[in-house]
């Protein structure tokens, strides 16, 4: 008799633990896609001005994620910034996005600079996404000071 209760007890606990875990869940649960990598790009001992370069252009409106590195590992007499802008168009208008920028660093016994950024940008359907190297605004720059780049630009929607 006491194994019995006992079993109709466990059963029952057991019953009612199942059913609390499936009435939290949702019915029809959904898997998001990862996003796809549309774009790398990969540039070390780089000293040109470039671009506009196109990465992708979409064929409906997308949003794109740009996570970036950038780096100078030497200094020289003058200081600066290169920086890496990103130009594309959301359903306002063209833009230009340089949040990815090194400061050169005057000669002063510092090491070089590095930075890095996570960039969002929605693109139109047909207008390419694009990147530039130059030298930031209002900057004065000896371009023999190398600089290391790189991106990776993935399709979030």
């Amino acid at each position: 008799m006491y194994k019995t209760l006992c079993a109709a007890v466990l059963l029952t606990t057991f019953a009612f633990a199942q059913d609390s875990k499936s009435a939290g869940a949702p019915k029809h649960a959904t898997t998001l896609p990862s996003p796809a990598i549309v774009a790398s790009v990969k540039l070390t001992d780089q000293t040109a001005v470039s671009g506009p370069i196109t990465l992708v252009t979409p064929s409906a409106n997308a949003l794109y994620r740009i996570t970036g590195y950038m780096e100078v590992t030497e200094t020289n007499d003058l200081g600066g910034e290169w920086c890496a802008e990103f130009g594309y168009a959301d359903p306002v208008g063209p833009k230009v996005n340089s949040k990815l920028a090194v400061n050169t660093t005057p000669n002063d016994g510092q090491p070089g600079t590095v930075t890095s950024e996570v960039i969002i940008v929605e693109d139109r359907a047909g207008v390419p996404l694009t990147y530039s190297i130059g030298i930031c605004a209002g900057n004065i720059l000896n371009v023999n000071v190398p600089f290391d780049l790189f991106f990776t630009v993935e399709q979030l929607q």
